[in-house]
């Protein structure tokens, strides 16, 4: 089984029940997960207690000593960083290189990133240099309005999850990476509520926002 670092841009966000969902499922299937982020919020109740929470920072002598470690992977993760048009190649080595030294001294073996906005670009280039996997998968804002870099991005991760059918068809149109479709999805287990008699009806409710995306996903579940 394999050591995967998740990364999130804070952790943990209550609204974003999915990302906990993923990474107790993971521990549950065997795997060791640690949870790599920019911002440690506050205490997650429902996360499994073997999971480790690890903060990211822009630390100049751990970026130094990465890049002395590995300096044929940091210098060719510079020419890669320098592809990028949204981030500068400072800030993508900076935390490229202080990731990859997370990664070297926690042993992972992959990283997968939560959204596609910077986070994901510094999580390439960090396993670029630590040589290791790594996949991402798009939640919404990352893919349908801030999409900055996400053909590169796509092109440069070994897979990318799209979290229904619209965006693996949007994500698909860029021709490059691999495209894979999973639903986010709920532990029933937390819930009990069922009906009494096989006459009962089942009310449901949706919450979130009168657009397309929404609604339509909605519809799937009826």
């Amino acid at each position: 089984m394999k050591h995967i670092g998740i990364v999130v841009p804070s952790f943990h966000i209550p609204s974003e029940t999915f990302v906990v969902t993923e990474i107790n499922a993971l521990v549950n299937a065997g795997h060791k997960v640690s949870v790599l982020t920019f911002e440690n919020l506050n205490y997650c109740v429902n996360l499994n207690k073997d999971v480790q929470i690890i903060v990211i920072k822009k630390s100049t002598q751990l970026a130094i000593n990465a890049a002395l470690k590995r300096p044929l992977m940091a210098l060719k993760s510079s020419f890669i960083a320098s592809q990028f048009s949204s981030i500068s190649v400072m800030s993508l080595m900076g935390y490229g290189l202080n990731i990859a030294e997370i990664i070297r001294v926690r042993k992972i073996s992959h990283i997968h990133c939560h959204f596609m906005h910077a986070p994901l670009a510094y999580s390439i280039i960090a396993s670029k240099i630590a040589g290791v996997t790594v996949s991402s998968i798009g939640h919404g804002h990352d893919v349908y309005v801030n999409d900055a870099d996400l053909k590169l991005k796509l092109s440069l991760c070994d897979f990318s999850v799209a979290v229904c059918k619209d965006m693996a068809v949007k994500l698909s149109k860029y021709s490059t990476g691999k495209i894979q479709l999973l639903h986010c999805g709920i532990d029933l287990s937390l819930f009990n509520n069922k009906p009494k008699r096989l006459s009962e009806s089942v009310n449901l409710i949706f919450v979130g926002r009168l657009i397309e995306k929404k609604v339509c996903n909605f519809y799937y579940l009826r």
